[in-house]
């Protein structure tokens, strides 16, 4: 009775040993994903950080391509207003050169006639 009572407390035992080491293992594991866990969410960290600069400097970019477009379109607005000034002033200018040519005509036909 004392050998089976030692037996089966053996027994036990190894069950108990073998119970451990897959809790072990298990812990182990868990500690394992536990640390994936922890680096995937610094990663994700990285990734976002990166996403949210590129998006952020796309946005800066496009608002200065915006900027320099509009500034270069009021720069073109500017210089098509002044050459229609120049034009207006020239045709000002030929308009008045063409009555003093028409006057200087009218008063040349009437010296030669009279």
């Amino acid at each position: 009775a004392a050998a089976a009572a030692a037996d089966e407390e053996r027994e036990r035992r190894r069950d108990a040993d073998e119970r451990l080491s897959e809790l072990e293992q298990l812990l182990a594991e868990e500690r394992r994903m536990r640390e994936w866990a922890v680096e995937e969410r610094e990663n994700m960290k990285q990734i976002l950080a990166y996403e949210t600069q590129k998006a952020a400097d796309e946005v800066e970019f496009a608002y200065t391509e915006a900027r320099d477009a509009r500034e270069n379109a009021d720069v073109i607005e500017d210089r098509m207003e002044q050459l229609q000034r120049d034009l207006d002033a020239e045709r000002a200018v030929k308009k008045r050169r063409d009555e003093i040519f028409d006057e200087a005509r009218s008063w040349i036909s009437s010296e030669l006639k009279g």
